[in-house]
């Protein structure tokens, strides 16, 4: 683990919302504020895998994440880069939804729907690499 990477999870680690940059094809930068966790030593989130973030990812894995507010019109942390992996395989979106229930125990609520409806199957994970 680099010095960055061990940086940015003991920043993030108390935060509740981390907006996550994402590009256009343009170069266009879109942030979205997201909730965000550690599991096995990598940062992890989930979100929609038909969501535009996903759609821009699949084009250029390059992010930025810093920590924010809620809506994350409010940026109050370090800027860190790296790359982004969408993780389809559903038994380890499985594993990142436990691990975001684990840190955002509100959260329990969406992730039962998902699990009972069946909707995590439209549900993909990110893992986060940061370059040093």
């Amino acid at each position: 683990m680099t010095d960055v990477h061990s940086k940015a999870l003991a920043e993030f680690k108390s935060e509740k919302y981390v907006s996550l940059q994402t590009f256009r094809k343009s170069g266009k930068a879109v942030a979205t504020p997201i909730w965000l966790t550690e599991l096995d030593g990598k940062i992890v989130m989930m979100t929609k895998g038909d969501s535009w973030k996903v759609k821009r990812l699949r084009n250029n894995p390059k992010v930025r994440l810093a920590a924010c507010n809620f809506n994350g019109k409010k940026v109050h942390g370090t800027w860190y880069e790296g790359t982004a992996e969408v993780i389809d395989e559903l038994a380890e979106v499985k594993r990142i939804v436990k691990a975001v229930r684990s840190k955002y125990p509100s959260a329990w609520l969406f992730t039962l729907m998902f699990t009972i409806t069946g909707s995590i199957k439209s549900q993909v994970g990110l893992r986060i690499t940061l370059e040093a």
